[in-house]
């Protein structure tokens, strides 16, 4: 037996009801103070990365960012009871996380995911840099030939990331650039304030249109700041 605790929210939130959380268990409050933990009762005393397990742990994530500010806590964060989940982890780290909860309230992850379609980029690095036209069949200049794509592709990048990181420079709090699939464009998580989220969107639809047929782009979210928010039950020991 043990309690999965899936994020840290404000005292008194209701999740909508209904809500699933892992193993079919409806997660509910545990709180100490200023702050509260949403948690779901577990059969086993660890949790597996199956896909099932992960998806219901988004969704309860979710569900809570619909009616409170919320920090993710690592998936896998397990302990043995109630009390655990106070001594543990509310009570030592009370003050940061209020002030954490304090820092995120109205802000909300937006993810993007951007990548070239090969077969348009190549063409067009083609047709507008002379020397790959040159250097294609040349015996011996595979490895010229290769830079100089590689080089024409990260201009591209550079130009193309550029004109949508300018675009919503005003938009966003905070960003995490990443690495990406092969011919990537843009990876990035950008910290968005709800006010300011139709523009924000606004904004990565127009850049996407501007790049239709040339690009793949997908946007995912609202979703809680996963990537500006690292919790895990370890950080209690040094509070």
């Amino acid at each position: 037996m043990g309690v999965a605790v899936y994020g840290i929210v404000e005292p008194g939130t209701k999740l909508p009801r209904g809500t699933p959380g892992i193993d079919g268990v409806s997660p509910r409050l545990v709180e100490a103070g200023s702050v509260a933990a949403l948690v779901g009762d577990l059969e086993r005393d660890e949790l597996v990365a199956r896909r099932r397990n992960l998806r219901a742990y988004m969704e309860v994530l979710a569900a809570g960012l619909e009616r409170s500010t919320v920090l993710p806590m690592q998936f896998g964060t397990v302990l043995p009871d109630d009390d655990q989940v106070r001594r543990e982890l509310l009570e030592p780290l009370e003050e940061r996380l209020r002030a954490l909860l304090d820092r995120f309230e109205n802000l909300v992850e937006m993810r993007l995911s951007s990548r070239y379609d090969e077969r348009v980029l190549l063409p067009e690095i083609v047709s507008t840099d002379p020397r790959v036209r040159r250097l294609r069949g040349v015996p011996g200049a595979e490895l010229q030939l290769g830079e100089r794509v590689a080089a024409a592709y990260e201009r591209s990048r550079s130009e193309d990331a550029g004109r949508l990181l300018d675009a919503v420079a005003e938009l966003v709090e905070d960003q995490m650039h990443g690495e990406g699939p092969e011919w990537d464009l843009l990876t990035a998580s950008f910290l968005v304030r709800r006010a300011r989220l139709h523009a924000f969107e606004a904004e990565v639809d127009r850049w996407a249109k501007e790049g239709a047929g040339r690009t793949v782009c997908e946007l995912a979210g609202p979703m809680p700041a996963f990537s500006f928010v690292d919790l895990e039950l370890a950080e209690a020991a040094w509070a």
